[in-house]
């Protein structure tokens, strides 16, 4: 089989498998495609993306995923290197003249130092992969950089909504510690997923047997936590 790049790949949305997902990387000379299982994944039923560290102004969790190729493809399109062109044929698994490919074959990355997660501009259909010079993966250290990482919000998306209660009592519960990270020796802050796990279990999930944190959920408990603080104090004062 003769492939070159991929132009077209199939896609579909998911978002109930409860299971690790990989975002399909190219470096910045457009090698690829590969995944970083070990820094990078993303769980679509909900809706989470783990990476070691995030870099920029992280204002939520990060979402998203695809995986793909296309092109002139001659052969088994599931298991090619790089499936260029899949359209005329019958299945994507196995097609002489293609136009999208369901499948293609990725390798684990752990060293290139700029890497670029691939998009759709739909989440279904046959699309082109895109990629974006504002959103970089640095695969040997396990850091999704972006300006901006927003997580959604909305109040129409949640139910059974209710004010956190006795939140001084759950900070101080908390602990903050510095530590460093085993494969990158870059030294960092944060918390303990075991530890959190014990005082605020929902903020903690676990794929391929490792814990990751909702950081923004400790939000909510520690602005309650400061109202907490500040109607004693305005009590004391007012004594």
């Amino acid at each position: 089989m003769s492939q070159t790049k991929a132009q077209l790949i199939g896609v579909s949305d998911d978002t109930t498998t409860n299971s690790s997902f990989y975002p399909v990387l190219v470096n910045s000379d457009g090698v690829g495609p590969k995944t970083s299982t070990t820094k990078l994944d993303f769980n679509p039923s909900t809706g989470t993306l783990s990476s070691t560290t995030f870099t920029g102004a992280v204002v939520g969790d990060v979402t998203g995923n695809i995986s793909g190729s296309s092109g002139s493809c001659t052969g088994n399109a599931a298991t090619a290197t790089l499936a260029t062109n899949a359209t005329n044929a019958t299945t994507a698994t196995n097609a002489t003249t293609a136009t999208n490919a369901t499948n293609v074959t990725v390798a684990a990355e752990s060293t290139d130092t700029t890497c670029f997660p691939l998009f759709a501009t739909s989440a279904t259909g046959n699309q082109a992969p895109k990629s974006s010079t504002n959103l970089t993966f640095d695969a040997s250290a396990g850091r999704l950089s972006a300006t901006f990482l927003n997580s959604l919000s909305d109040e129409k998306l949640k139910k059974d909504i209710s004010t956190i209660d006795n939140a001084v009592d759950k900070v101080m519960q908390l602990r903050g510690v510095d530590y460093t990270w085993k494969q990158s020796e870059e030294k960092s802050k944060g918390v303990i997923a075991q530890e959190l796990q014990k005082v605020l279990p929902e903020l903690v999930s676990e794929s391929d047997d490792r814990l990751s944190v909702n950081y923004n959920g400790i939000i909510g408990v520690l602005i309650e936590a400061i109202k907490e603080q500040q109607k004693q104090i305005d009590e004391l004062k007012g004594n």
